[in-house]
């Protein structure tokens, strides 16, 4: 199975499980979802040891740091953009930083994993209409 469909089926089973076990009540799952998804990629540049490296993703650490935020604080839309932005960065990744600490499936993995977030909280704003 590709990474991309498994990190996808596995979004999915964190949106129903989050949903069943009412972690979705509280208000900072996602924003902490988004925040934990962003720091693998921090993980990965120490293991690289690269300085330059571990300051670029650092730098790109911090935007979703401030969406993830804006989302728990302003409004969930935030989240949304958050999700997306960092599906667009695992897309671009390794053309942008070249991390050796990175599996080579990561990036499509979390590219399928956070797509399907992004969608399931655009739904989910929709429906509530916020």
């Amino acid at each position: 199975m590709s990474p991309l469909i498994t990190g996808m089926i596995l979004a999915g089973v964190t949106c129903i499980s989050a949903r069943l076990a009412g972690f979705e009540r509280e208000k900072s799952f996602y924003p902490l979802l988004l925040i934990f998804m962003a720091l693998q990629y921090l993980l990965f540049s120490v293991i690289d040891s690269n300085k330059e490296v571990i300051i670029g993703e650092g730098l790109v650490i911090t935007i979703i740091l401030v969406l993830s935020v804006s989302g728990y604080k302003i409004n969930q839309w935030w989240l949304v953009t958050g999700f997306a932005a960092h599906s667009l960065w695992d897309y671009f990744h390794n053309a942008i930083i070249h991390n050796q600490g990175v599996p080579s499936w990561w990036p499509e993995f979390c590219l399928g994993y956070n797509v399907l977030i992004a969608l399931y909280l655009f739904l989910n704003c929709q429906r509530r209409g916020i």
